[in-house]
């Protein structure tokens, strides 16, 4: 029993290592198919190398400036660096790109909600419903958010409740 944990602690060691010194490099070596740069990214967030996904996402939209995920991939790391400015700025020309995408809505009206901007956050989160996004929660919890940013606390109740009513529903065990 003792080797097995020294050899899950050696195993936890090397995995901690490894993603200190590779996960850097991946942005360095963008991933050779563009639709694996959201993803890699969004790892390299997680793992606190956010300045690593802003140079990766800004050399993948300098190859492709015409694709809409790379564009929410850059609001993405912007959000993460807390830029916000720039994040609204990526968001929009996601959405200008393709304006049926309901991240890019979503994204405008999370980084207008951050920057106590609520007005034009329920804009982007009305939008979003009307994408065909009404059966998505997230969308109504957005709205929920606005309403309550604005002080419109039964307005908010109402539609946090909405949201939660188009979640799956599961039993406790």
């Amino acid at each position: 029993m003792c080797r097995r944990s020294a050899r899950i602690g050696l195993r936890l060691v090397l995995l901690t290592l490894l993603t200190v010194t590779a996960v850097p490099s991946l942005a360095q070596d963008a991933p050779a198919n563009k639709r694996d740069v959201p993803a890699v990214a969004a790892s390299l967030i997680r793992t606190g190398h956010a300045d690593s996904a802003l140079a990766m996402v800004r050399r993948a939209i300098r190859a492709d400036s015409t694709d809409a995920n790379l564009w929410l991939a850059l609001g993405e790391v912007y959000a993460a660096l807390g830029r916000m400015t720039a994040r609204i700025s990526a968001f929009r020309r996601a959405h200008e790109l393709q304006p049926a995408a309901a991240d890019a809505l979503a994204g405008l009206a999370e980084s207008f909600l951050a920057g106590g901007q609520a007005d034009s956050a329920g804009v982007y989160a009305w939008k979003f419903t009307k994408l065909g996004q009404w059966r998505n929660p997230e969308a109504y919890y957005l709205i929920g958010r606005v309403y309550e940013a604005q002080g419109q606390a039964d307005s908010a109740i109402y539609y946090y409740r909405w949201a939660l009513s188009l979640l799956p529903r599961r039993g406790l065990f």
